[in-house]
């Protein structure tokens, strides 16, 4: 985990992002995700971003000023977030087609897709009501 930290802080420092190829290239690897839980992997990673996204969006507003969250912006996060939990590589599918994309992300298994939808319906549930 720590090398893994001072990999992405530096690309960070140097003002860098890395392509989804070259994270899943150069990411250290730890245990893998066939060992973990899917469906709970899937659910704190929800969670965290979309805590951390309306987080980032309340610090950067002005004080007294809505902040909204843009769905598509973190829609894109959890697709690529969660492709890159399970799959450790590029999406293949058709960037037309969200719908397909989120089930290639998802392994095509509806446990999970289910899984990631519904902990974002409750996040935002729960951020609706802070």
């Amino acid at each position: 985990m720590e090398a893994e930290y001072k990999r992405n802080f530096t690309w960070l420092l140097q003002g860098k992002f890395t392509s989804i190829e070259e994270h899943v290239r150069d990411y250290t690897h730890g245990i893998l995700i066939s060992l973990a839980d899917e469906p709970m992997a899937i659910h704190l990673l929800v969670r965290i971003i979309v805590k951390a996204y309306a987080a980032g969006l309340k610090c950067g507003s002005k004080e007294g000023s809505q902040h909204q969250l843009h769905m598509p912006t973190l829609h894109g996060m959890l697709l690529n977030n969660v492709n890159i939990l399970l799959n450790e590589a590029p999406l293949k599918g058709d960037p037309e087609d969200p719908v397909a994309l989120f089930k290639e992300a998802c392994k095509n298994e509806e446990e999970n897709i289910n899984v990631l939808f519904n902990t974002l319906n409750d996040a935002m549930k729960e951020l609706a009501e802070e």
